[in-house]
């Protein structure tokens, strides 16, 4: 499942958005918030899980995207920020970038794009999750001479 986090404080945006994102691209939206404060707070608790936010830069009185994009810079690899915004010029696209964006789309003319995007992670999204590997532990009473790597194994034999 591939899980949507959506920071806007149109509450009637945030619903066509949700039900846009389940239909078109695949994404369950596992969030929202309406400013930076909980968005910031959400997204950058560990215990939670998504996979891409999607980032409005005008919440009104409830502070910035801005700011939430900046907070996301350390985010996991798969994760991915997108800004979805009424105010995409190329200013705001370049803030967007240089804060660790990893796309903008205008909210009034790509639509379709960020749909297309998200469909694209979506389907892609369950390759890239990291998976951690199991520690090595050695069995107990074997002696501590090196161990061969990746299961090749030399024998050097005096002529």
């Amino acid at each position: 499942m591939f899980k949507g986090f959506v920071v806007e404080d149109n509450l009637d945006a945030t619903g066509t958005l949700v039900e846009a994102l389940a239909e078109l691209a695949g994404v369950t939206t596992v969030g929202s918030a309406a400013g930076e404060e909980a968005a910031i707070a959400w997204l950058t608790n560990p215990d939670n899980d998504w996979n891409v936010a999607i980032i409005d830069l005008q919440l009104g009185a409830n502070g910035s995207g801005y700011r939430v994009v900046a907070a996301l810079a350390d985010r996991l690899p798969h994760q991915k920020v997108i800004v979805w915004t009424a105010s995409a010029d190329a200013m705001a696209r370049t803030r967007c970038r240089v804060l660790g964006c990893d796309r903008v789309f205008d909210r009034a003319t790509e639509i379709s794009e960020l749909m297309e995007y998200c469909m694209v992670e979506s389907e892609a999204g369950v390759l890239r999750i990291p998976v951690a590997a199991p520690a090595y532990t050695e069995p107990a009473g074997e002696s501590s001479r090196p161990q061969p790597r990746f299961g090749i194994t030399t024998n050097l034999v005096a002529s």
